[in-house]
């Protein structure tokens, strides 16, 4: 079964959105500034872009989060199926415990000892417990940051240029998906793509 997400270690999020229009423009700006401290270029994006941008960026930002909680409730039900399971297989062994202990001493402690361990057993063995649990579905199209990366760096090279754009994800992505990626993952990864 292929995994729907890499589980690389990410920082957690948070369900407000961390993007406003003047963390934005300051992450543009920043991100214009060159490793030798030169400004890539001297460009002034638009209010309406900034405002475009920021939407985008809340937006994927909410399926991340989304996916984000999606996924503790996945691993909080499958460590429950997990222990139902093994609770499966030793309650067979606690039921004859009971028996035999209720076949020496015959009296009605070791009697409703043998009756409780035989409804749990009945219980736990059902059908009912794993269909009582809430399925959760993750979705397939969300795998981290390379999921955003190409339509979000197309976006901003427009309005100051491919390597800024690139140092812009860098600062973008762990808000967005809680992911820190290098910058040479980041161009690598984008140079494949296009």
């Amino acid at each position: 079964m292929k995994r729907p997400y890499r589980l690389a270690a990410r920082l957690p999020l948070s369900p407000e959105a961390p993007f406003t229009p003047e963390v934005v423009k300051e992450m543009l700006a920043t991100a214009m500034i060159g490793p030798k401290g030169r400004t890539a270029k001297h460009v002034v994006p638009s209010t309406d872009a900034v405002s475009f941008l920021t939407g985008t960026l809340n937006h994927r930002h909410a399926f991340f989060f989304a996916s984000q909680v999606d996924r503790v409730r996945k691993e909080r039900r499958d460590r429950a199926a997990k222990l139902i399971d093994e609770l499966r297989q030793v309650m067979p062994e606690i039921v004859q415990d009971a028996e035999e202990q209720r076949a020496k001493i015959d009296d009605i402690f070791s009697q409703s000892h043998e009756r409780a361990a035989k409804a749990v057993y009945g219980f736990v063995a059902s059908d009912i417990v794993t269909t009582a649990l809430p399925p959760v579905e993750l979705p397939s199209n969300i795998f981290g940051w390379q999921w955003v990366a190409p339509s979000l760096h197309v976006d901003v090279a427009a309005m100051i240029g491919s390597n800024a754009a690139a140092r812009f994800l860098v600062a973008a992505i762990p808000k967005l998906s809680g992911e820190t990626p290098k910058l040479s993952a980041v161009q690598t990864w984008l140079k494949k793509q296009g």
